[in-house]
């Protein structure tokens, strides 16, 4: 990120305009996009998309869905309790993930597709709210993601830190982590 930071204010920075490069594409400031996305990784990395740190909470859900789909034929179909059935649950955002693991290589596949698919969407979701709340300034579109990050489940990492900083007031604040 340093190197990035000072690259832009060699290029851009320069107070002579003739000489500033335009970091732009389709209207949109890379330089603030490289931010965005630096901040999305962090929280997708910390929040367990990939299985790159202990996933907390409903994870054992989510890497059973995602497994069932990469390793059984569309539509999964099971059995429960005597019982048949097909798999009827919200799998929109897992069927990227699957079907790169049944192409390639399996489950784990699977699993870190989860997290470039998370990083795709979330950075896709910032500059849509940015574009409906009409935001010009690249770096209130930057400012968009804490925000954005503060009204989510990742609020519960803060909870964790304000649970060891007063013991007892918060109870597993990160069982909802997701």
């Amino acid at each position: 990120a340093a190197v990035l930071y000072a690259l832009f204010y060699a290029l851009y920075g320069s107070p002579d305009k003739k000489k500033r490069i335009d970091f732009e594409l389709n209207g949109i400031n890379l330089f603030s996009s490289v931010l965005i996305l630096e901040m999305l990784f962090i929280w997708c990395l910390y929040s367990g998309q990939g299985g790159y740190v202990e996933q907390a909470g409903d994870w054992n859900k989510h890497n059973s869905v995602l497994n069932l789909l990469t390793s059984n034929s569309w539509p999964v179909r099971g059995e429960f309790e005597g019982e048949r059935g097909v798999l009827t649950y919200y799998v929109a955002g897992y069927i990227i993930p699957a079907l790169s693991g049944k192409i390639a290589g399996g489950f784990l596949t699977a699993q870190k597709m989860t997290f470039v698919w998370t990083m795709i969407g979330l950075f896709l979701i910032i500059h849509l709210i940015a574009d409906g709340l009409k935001v010009k300034n690249p770096w209130v579109r930057v400012a968009i993601v804490p925000l954005f990050i503060c009204f989510s489940s990742f609020s519960c990492l803060l909870g964790g830190v304000y649970g060891y900083a007063v013991p007892g007031d918060v109870f597993n604040p990160t069982h909802f982590m997701s």
